[in-house]
Order: structure tokens, then C-alpha cells, then sequence
């Protein structure tokens, strides 16, 4: 997921915005173009994997925007668990998906690639949450990446 830029004309949000946007660091990777900072996987039980988690993947919060509601966990302090790599959450409420009515562009995520020191570690704390599967993990430094197919070929975000 690559989350919007902070709109300047907003009121500040009276907390530390979510996904580092508040970071010097985050602030200048995206001054050079839309980077991968971390990835959200919907589930049915919210509740029943942050109980499940070994670490702590933030507090629960509700939103609404017209008739859409979810929850997501969002660490108070706006870090991203395990700098990204580990996903944040969001449970849809009931009713249509908001991709329902969506016109379909042809573009598909093909591989989420996460990079760790500890392989092992971070492929652990996947299985723990229900999500070993939907990410390749391999040893290196900290990275995430997103492979899609696009009507104009592979592109890769990093």
C-alpha cells in the first residue's frame, strides 16, 4: 500500500500520523516518487489474530467515510510494525467490499517480496498472524517490495 502524500491544507491530526508520515526519512524517500512503506491484509477476525499476534500490531481503530466502515490497527506512535514488513490489518464491516463497482484496469498484484536479517523470524511471526502465504521472504536487509501486472507490462515498487 502506498499511502497518500500529507495534504498541506489539512488541520494537523493531533497525533503522529500513521504509516511514519511525520518521519524525516519516510518524508524524503517519497520526496523521490511513490514508495512501498508497508502492505494491509483484510480478515473476517480481527480481533481473533491480534489476539494470535507475538508482537504488538497497534491499537484498533474504526473508520468511516460515507457508508464504508472498517477497522484497522494502527500503532498510537505511527511506526510500522517491523519497519513495514509486517502488514496492518483491516476488517471490512459488512456490506460490499469497496472494490464492489470498481472499474477493473487490468492492473493485479502478482508477489508481495519482503527482505529480512532473520528470515526465519519474520516468516514465524507471518505464520503466527494467518498471512505466511501471501508474501515471499527472503534474507537481506529490510525491504518490501510489490511486484504488479499492469496492461503495460511487469512494475515493480520498492
Amino acid at each position: 500500500m502506498i499511502p497518500p502524500a500529507i495534504d498541506p491544507e489539512a488541520p494537523a491530526p493531533g497525533r503522529t500520523r500513521w504509516f511514519t508520515l511525520d518521519d524525516p526519512a519516510t518524508q524524503a524517500r517519497l520526496k523521490v516518487g511513490p514508495r512501498a512503506l508497508c502492505w494491509v491484509v483484510g480478515t473476517h477476525g480481527l480481533d481473533t489474530v491480534i489476539a494470535a499476534s507475538p508482537v504488538d500490531l497497534g491499537e484498533v481503530v474504526f473508520l468511516q467515510r460515507g457508508e464504508r466502515t472498517w477497522r484497522l490497527t494502527v500503532p498510537a506512535d505511527g511506526h510500522l510494525p517491523e519497519g513495514g514488513l509486517l502488514p496492518a490489518l483491516i476488517e471490512w464491516s459488512p456490506g460490499p467490499h469497496p472494490s464492489t463497482g470498481q472499474k477493473d484496469l487490468g492492473v493485479t498484484l502478482s508477489s508481495v517480496m519482503l527482505t529480512h536479517p532473520e528470515p526465519a523470524k519474520l516468516q514465524a511471526t507471518l505464520k503466527a498472524l494467518g498471512v505466511d502465504h501471501l508474501a515471499r521472504v527472503e534474507e537481506g536487509a529490510a525491504a518490501l517490495a510489490f511486484e504488479l501486472d499492469s496492461p503495460k507490462g511487469a512494475v515493480r515498487i520498492d
